[in-house]
């Protein structure tokens, strides 16, 4: 080949050599102004990013998060967690609400590989991103620290704890409920006025399939409080939009089967039933009922699971339920008593729909599939599952366990169903007189 026709093409290489890295270049830019074309302030764009420790909080402005899809961004609210996937690929995943423990578990399966870890789990709360250990334990649990820009235009992170038993500040709400390992939980604080990390603890393991040599991931989640979570996914990330349940729902309804575990509740003559098992199996049937209604059910326990009471009765006011239905059955040392009867809060007097009127709805249904002597309506504010209720409640007993004739009545399964479709009854003539209050 011509040797000046070889200079000329290597000329004209190096030419197009050079334009390709400033375009290179110019597109980088372009690119990384677009990842923070939402950031508050654009002369953020290129702060370092923090480096994050045991759950530190991290620099909203810097963008961490922008890289996710914008369009599934649009939609989460204000507290969201954002977990990255090891690998670009839509996943298999079931999202389990455990409620009671404040906590979610993601189940994802058919993983290539085993590479969730801690720095996987980004969490934020009204702009405040929270990664890493959630670090749960200060030393100063006082009250929260203000919620500023500093100078640096780094939001300073307000403590992880709020609560402190010896502060007199009337805005920091006492935990009261201990649970048999010790934990304490935090009941009827204001979510929306808490900005530290939402995440108290997570764990994750891994199954492998020896046949197929792929994995299942389960994460569980420990929260701050009780959400209604919302799962989205695109090919990088796994999102838990973390709602209010008030926000989502329009009508919630707790449902408690009352005692369970340990806990068995009043029994027949000679023990041979327990009233916790015949709570359950009456639950069953009114959940086959309800699924079917565009209600939002909670139940406290749909196993033979121990809980205690305060967490029963909390987490209905947690949830802002509309109504708080416990149902139970009744016992004596005499086999002689029978009936139904209806316990309710004498103390909610205001001049909607209170616990008294739940309760006399109630005893009219129940009495009239069951047949059972009309025991009455019982005030019981005294007792902690009716007193503690912010929100209409009402305790239904039934009948007697210890009574033979209403015994009969309770092993029925045509019966336990006659009382399924009354307490269904119950909800829906309660929703009515809720909707008139709102005309």
């Amino acid at each position: 080949m011509d040797e000046k026709l070889l200079k000329h093409m290597a000329r004209n290489s190096l030419a197009l050599m050079v334009l390709v890295i400033f375009l290179s270049s110019i597109l980088s830019n372009l690119g990384q102004y677009k990842i923070f074309a939402d950031s508050d302030q654009n002369d953020d764009i290129m702060e370092e990013k923090k480096e994050v420790k045991n759950g530190a909080l991290i620099n909203t402005d810097t963008g961490k998060t922008e890289s996710a899809d914008t369009s599934i961004r649009e939609l989460l609210g204000d507290k969201y967690l954002i977990i990255k996937k090891p690998d670009k690929e839509l996943y298999n995943i079931n999202l389990e609400d455990l409620y009671m423990e404040r906590s979610i578990r993601l189940v994802i399966t058919d993983l290539k590989e085993d590479k969730f870890n801690g720095t996987s789990i980004l969490r934020v709360n009204q702009g405040y991103e929270f990664d890493g250990i959630p670090d749960n334990e200060t030393t100063d649990t006082s009250v929260p620290v203000k919620v500023e820009k500093s100078n640096t235009k780094e939001k300073s992170r307000p403590d992880a704890a709020i609560f402190n038993s010896k502060s007199n500040n009337k805005n920091i709400l006492v935990p009261e409920v201990i649970s048999a390992t010790g934990k304490i939980t935090a009941y009827g604080t204001d979510p929306s006025k808490v900005t530290s990390d939402p995440v108290k603890n997570f764990n994750i393991s891994y199954i492998q399939d020896k046949s197929s040599a792929l994995y299942t991931a389960s994460i569980e989640i420990t929260l701050d409080f009780v959400y209604a979570p919302i799962l989205y996914q695109d090919e990088e990330y796994i999102y838990v939009d973390l709602k209010r349940p008030k926000d989502i729902y329009n009508k919630i309804v707790v449902i408690d089967a009352g005692h369970g575990g340990k806990d068995c509740g009043s029994f027949s003559q000679g023990e041979k039933y327990y009233e916790k098992d015949m709570n359950l199996s009456l639950i069953k049937d009114i959940k086959e009922i309800l699924d079917k209604e565009d209600i939002k059910v909670y139940y406290t326990r749909t196993t033979d699971k121990t809980i205690f009471l305060n967490p029963r009765v909390n987490f209905a006011n947690d949830v802002g339920a509309d109504l708080f239905i416990s149902l139970h059955c009744n016992s004596s040392e005499s086999a002689q008593p029978y009936g139904s009867e209806v316990l309710y809060n004498e103390k909610q007097q205001g001049n909607g729909f209170e616990s008294k009127d739940l309760a006399k709805i109630a005893l009219e249904e129940i009495t009239d599939v069951t047949h059972k002597v009309n025991r009455g309506l019982v005030p019981a504010s005294e007792m902690v599952i009716v007193g503690k209720s912010k929100v209409p409640v009402a305790l239904i007993e039934v009948a007697f366990m210890s009574n033979q004739e209403d015994l009969d009545f309770l092993l029925k399964e045509e019966n336990k169903k006659k009382i399924a479709k009354a307490v269904h009854q119950v909800i829906l003539r309660s929703f009515k007189e809720l909707e008139k209050e709102t005309e």
